[in-house]
C-alpha cells in the first residue's frame, strides 16, 4: 500500500437518524403502568430532554472520543428536523444531512416509568425514504471506514433482499472505505422484523468488513426460535446465554457470508470477538493502519465494566461500537479495542444521555486494564 490509508481520518456514520424525546417521570417504582399513566389526570413530570438518536448517538460519541465524523441521513424540513441539526452543530459534528421537504423528522418518545420496562413511541417517517443515495461518492472518498445503520428501520434499504443496502456497501468499498454495519429493534407492526435477514446478510456479506449486532438482535432477525426459547421462562435472555452454543456459531455463520470481523455484544457478559482469514483481514489492513497478523483469525470475549450505576442504557450499543471503530482508525490490536469499547459503553450507561459521559480515545486508555 502506498501509505494512503494514513491519509483518510473521518468515520462516515450513515443511516436512520432520529429525535429521542425523553420525558422524566417522577415518584417511586410502580409494579404496573396504570398506577402512573391514568386517564384523565393531568400526571407532574421531570425535565424533558431531548437528544439526536441512532446514528446521531455514533456520531456525537466518535466526536466526543476525539475522532472526526460526518453524519449522513434523510430528514424533514420542519421543527424537529432543525432542533436534531442544532444538536450536531453544538456538538460540532460535520453533518452531511439531506433535507426531505416531503418527509417528516423521526422521532421517539421514551417513556421510563420507574420500576417498568423503558417504551417508545416511534415515528420513522423520513427512515422509511432513505435509499442510500444520502451517501453520495464524495462523502466515501473523505471516509476511512463507513459505517451504516440500521437496515431494518428503513424500507428501501431491506427491500428485495436488501438489494439497496449491498448497493450502498459496495460503493464504499470501491470508494476505498472500510465497511461497518449495525442492527436495531422495531416493532413487529413494521414489515423490517418480517424480512429474510439470512438473505439479506447474505447478499451484503462480501461488502461487508465488520458487523456489530447486539446478540439479541442478532438471533431475533436470524436465529428466532433459539431467541424465543431464550426469552421463555424465568430469568434474564443475557443469564441463559451459552457462548459456545449461542454466539459462536452465529459468528461462525456470519463469517462464512464474507464478513470479515464479527463483534456482538452482549451486554452485561461483554463483548464477543471474531475475525476471518489472512486473506479477508488483509483487505482491511490495506485500508487502515491495523497489523493483519494481530487481527487474523481471533476470537475474544471482552467482560464489561463494571459500574456503580446505570442511569440509562440508551445509545450503549452505538457507543461501544464508536469507540471500537476509532480503536480500529487508530491501529489499536483486537484486544485493546475491544477494552476501550467496553469502556466506553461502561462510561455511557453512567449518565442520561449516550455521549456527555465520554473522554477522548487517549483518556479512555488510561482507564483499561
Amino acid at each position: 500500500m502506498d501509505g494512503s490509508k494514513d491519509d483518510r481520518k473521518k468515520i462516515l456514520i450513515a443511516g436512520e437518524v432520529i429525535l429521542d424525546i425523553a420525558p422524566a417521570f417522577l415518584g417511586e417504582p410502580v409494579k404496573r403502568l396504570e398506577e402512573r399513566l391514568i386517564p384523565g389526570r393531568a400526571m407532574l413530570m421531570g425535565k424533558c430532554s431531548v437528544y439526536a438518536g441512532a446514528m446521531g448517538n455514533t456520531a456525537l460519541a466518535v466526536k466526543r472520543l476525539g475522532g472526526s465524523p460526518i453524519l449522513a441521513g434523510r430528514i424533514g424540513d420542519d421543527l424537529f428536523g432543525r432542533v436534531f441539526r442544532q444538536l450536531m452543530e453544538e456538538q460540532q459534528v460535520e453533518s452531511a444531512l439531506l433535507v426531505d421537504a416531503e418527509a417528516d423528522t423521526p422521532y421517539t418518545i421514551g417513556l421510563s416509568v420507574p420500576g417498568i420496562d423503558r417504551m417508545f413511541l416511534y415515528y420513522p417517517d423520513a427512515a422509511w425514504r432513505f435509499d442510500g443515495q444520502e451517501v453520495n461518492d464524495k462523502l466515501l472518498k473523505e471516509a476511512c471506514i463507513l459505517h451504516f445503520g440500521y437496515p431494518m428501520a428503513m424500507k428501501r434499504m431491506y427491500q428485495e433482499e436488501g438489494k439497496k443496502t449491498a448497493e450502498l456497501l459496495k460503493r464504499g468499498k470501491q470508494q476505498g472505505a472500510v465497511t461497518s454495519m449495525d442492527f436495531c429493534f422495531i416493532d413487529e407492526m413494521e414489515e423490517g422484523p418480517h424480512q429474510d435477514w439470512k438473505a439479506i446478510l447474505k447478499n451484503a456479506g462480501p461488502y461487508l468488513d465488520i458487523f456489530a449486532p447486539s446478540i439479541e438482535e442478532l438471533m431475533y432477525y436470524i436465529d428466532r426460535e433459539n431467541y424465543r426459547r431464550l426469552k421463555e421462562g424465568e430469568g434474564e435472555f443475557l443469564d441463559k446465554i451459552d457462548f459456545e452454543k449461542d454466539v459462536e456459531p452465529l459468528a461462525d455463520f456470519l463469517l462464512g457470508l464474507g464478513i470479515k470481523i464479527v463483534v456482538i455484544k452482549c451486554g452485561i457478559k461483554g463483548i464477543y470477538l471474531k475475525t476471518s482469514s489472512a486473506n479477508a483481514i488483509r483487505q482491511i489492513a490495506e485500508r487502515l493502519p491495523i497489523c493483519e497478523k494481530e487481527w487474523t483469525e481471533q476470537r475474544l470475549l471482552q467482560p464489561a465494566y463494571p459500574v456503580k450505576q446505570v442511569v440509562s442504557a440508551a445509545g450503549a450499543g452505538d457507543v461501544t461500537i464508536a469507540a471500537f471503530l476509532l480503536a480500529l482508525e487508530k491501529g489499536f490490536g483486537p484486544e485493546i479495542s475491544l477494552k476501550l469499547a467496553a469502556r466506553a459503553g461502561a462510561r455511557c450507561v453512567m449518565s442520561v444521555d449516550s455521549y456527555s459521559n465520554l473522554v477522548p480515545l487517549e483518556e479512555l486508555l488510561k482507564e483499561i486494564d
